[in-house]
């Protein structure tokens, strides 16, 4: 009796199963085209969004203008700068 309702069970769950693979063959996953965007460094482009500034950006700007010599008072300007 348990081998028959074992039975039944995986056949349903495998037919659930296939119908949502049959119904839908065109969608890829969101989580297929998600991981494949941030492994490609591809980013979505919406019309509204801002370019929004990161660490490469800056990094030309800091090694021209930060040295051994001011490093500790560029610390302390940015430090403030975040704390306010």
């Amino acid at each position: 009796m348990k081998r028959a309702i074992l039975l039944i069970a995986a056949g349903l769950l495998a037919l659930a199963c296939n119908e949502d693979k049959a119904a839908k063959p065109d969608e890829k996953p969101a989580a297929a085209t998600t991981s494949t965007a941030a492994a490609t460094g591809e980013t979505a482009a919406t019309d509204d969004a801002e370019d929004i500034p990161t660490e490469a950006d800056f990094e030309d700007e800091a090694e021209t203008q930060i040295t051994s010599a001011n490093m500790e008072s560029e610390l302390d300007a940015l430090e403030k700068e975040i704390g306010e």
